[in-house]
């Protein structure tokens, strides 16, 4: 137990580092569950205590050895609760920080000529970079409350009908239940339309010029519609013409579309764009902080975009919760 690893990241400390505040391992946080902001060691933000872990003794139960002829001797050895933190942190996490540390050296080092007529990433990288991005959507804390959320509603649903407790209980996960089935998410083999949903955009880089840096959060990819034909509260990823983003730092902005919405770029890809507009980096900002996220991250501290928002719209920064009508009735998580 003692090198057991408690605290586990969804969203990598070596991400969240490029936010860090007067060079210390510390970033703003403002806590929408909380509302209000304060000063966090990244070692604590964007994680949870054995979020990854599976306990197998949980999962395989003797009743199931039972009906499935599974050995106890296999069960027992199942020793390794923490091969998914420990695939991560020995796998992904290196070069996830690799790519993006070169990105931001490079654009660093650019002159306005290579700003304006250069790639800022290799197309091998991009394809590595798809890769993580695909994780990184998938490996939040937000998908496993979607999960839970879900098999929680369907339990009420159930129990409404009238069912038995015992189907209740065989249709509905536990929290070891859920763990099983994200990671399971997170590594299907079938992942390739996720995959492509980013590979296949046309990638624009945004350099932030103005004096208001770039939030990120603790769900750190954000979807929103640009079609006025499909215009939805949560697109996905591969829904028409959706515009993805991805903070990279306070000043730069990984931005994933089509030309449809890239119409200033056409077919180009991975070209960057200088950005001087207050307002378009508020506008990229209000989607970090009202989307999926439980934490927003700066690392200045100021969060008045925030209180501006709430004060105009205040349900705008509550937290998101599945939710399903059935009967006329709407059901939510009550967890």
């Amino acid at each position: 137990m003692a090198n057991k690893k408690k605290l586990q990241h969804y969203v990598p400390q070596c991400y969240l580092r490029a936010w860090a505040a007067n060079n210390k391992n510390q970033v703003y946080v403002y806590n929408k569950e909380l509302k209000k902001s304060y000063l966090a060691n990244i070692h604590d933000v964007a994680c949870e205590r054995y979020f990854y872990d599976i306990d197998w003794s949980k999962l395989i139960t003797p009743d199931l050895c039972e009906k499935y002829g599974i050995s106890q001797d296999a069960v027992q050895s199942l020793k390794d609760e923490q091969a998914i933190e420990n695939y991560f942190a020995e796998h992904v996490e290196g070069e996830f920080t690799r790519i993006l540390s070169t990105i931001i050296k490079r654009v660093g080092e650019m002159n306005q000529w290579e700003i304006k007529n250069c790639w800022f990433i290799s197309e091998e990288d991009k394809q590595k970079l798809s890769f993580h991005l695909m994780l990184q959507y998938l490996r939040v804390s937000s998908i496993r409350s979607l999960l839970e959320g879900f098999s929680d509603i369907l339990s009420q649903i159930l129990h409404d009908m009238g069912a038995s407790q015992e189907m209740i209980d065989q249709n509905t996960l536990s929290k070891e239940q859920a763990s099983l089935v994200h990671a399971q998410l997170m590594f299907d083999k079938d992942n390739d339309d996720i995959y492509n949903g980013f590979y296949f955009k046309k990638w624009l880089l945004l350099i932030n010029r103005t004096n208001q840096p770039f939030f990120t959060s603790d769900s750190p990819i954000g979807i929103k519609s640009c079609s006025k034909l499909y215009k939805m509260d949560s697109p996905g990823l591969n829904s028409p013409n959706v515009e993805v983003s991805f903070p990279i730092s306070p000043n730069l902005m990984l931005m994933m579309s089509d030309e449809r919405v890239f119409k200033s770029i056409g077919a180009k890809d991975r070209y960057i764009l200088e950005l001087d507009k207050i307002e378009v980096v508020r506008n990229y900002n209000y989607y970090s902080a009202a989307g999926n996220s439980s934490l927003v991250i700066s690392n200045t501290g100021d969060f008045s975009l925030i209180d501006e928002i709430i004060e105009k719209q205040p349900t705008a920064m509550s937290l998101n919760h599945s939710s399903a009508v059935w009967g006329g009735k709407k059901y939510t998580p009550r967890l």
